[in-house]
């Protein structure tokens, strides 16, 4: 995907976020730093610190799996595990808020809600026990497949944002 395609798309994905129902009321959010094949999610992360409305909390990758970080500044982030930005070591890692929004990568997400990640399982375990209409996939809508393949301890996704569509996938 080109440069100019992928901010596009990447615009696209971050406003159906913003009208999405379950980010509206939400005063914290869980949302990752994007590599570059990923959706783009810096300028959102910056516009939201900026704005002061919510508690912004980031993945940093630790021994035990990902703990979730406060930070209210980029300038508090620094490349860790893998080459991510995440929030410097020293900062201490905070207890989610049980209404966040979390936003979650993947190198592909299917309209039941699964996700193909990286091989580690670090999200699947960090997501785990959490409210699954507060999990959102996060990814491009050619990654967008009827089905992936899944395993018993993968965690599904309550609704998934591409540039094109959001899927939800849990009937309330």
């Amino acid at each position: 995907m080109s440069r100019a395609n992928r901010a596009r798309a990447s615009r696209g994905i971050i406003g159906r976020l913003r009208r999405f129902p379950e980010y509206v009321p939400s005063r914290s959010i869980f949302c990752f730093v994007s590599k570059a094949d990923e959706p783009d999610t810096v300028g959102f992360l910056k516009a939201e610190l900026a704005a002061g409305k919510r508690k912004i909390f980031m993945p940093r990758v630790s021994p035990d799996g990902i703990e979730a970080v406060r930070i209210k500044d980029m300038g508090e982030l620094a490349k860790g595990h893998f080459g991510i930005l995440e929030p410097r070591p020293g900062m201490s890692a905070g207890v989610l808020p049980s209404g966040a929004l979390i936003m979650v990568p993947g190198l592909a997400f299917d309209l039941r809600g699964m996700r193909l990640g990286r091989g580690k399982g670090y999200y699947d375990r960090f997501l785990r026990g959490r409210d699954r209409n507060k999990i959102v996939g996060i990814v491009f809508d050619d990654f967008l497949f009827e089905r992936i393949p899944s395993r018993g301890h993968d965690v599904k996704s309550g609704a998934v944002i591409t540039d094109k569509r959001v899927v939800l996938t849990i009937k309330k």
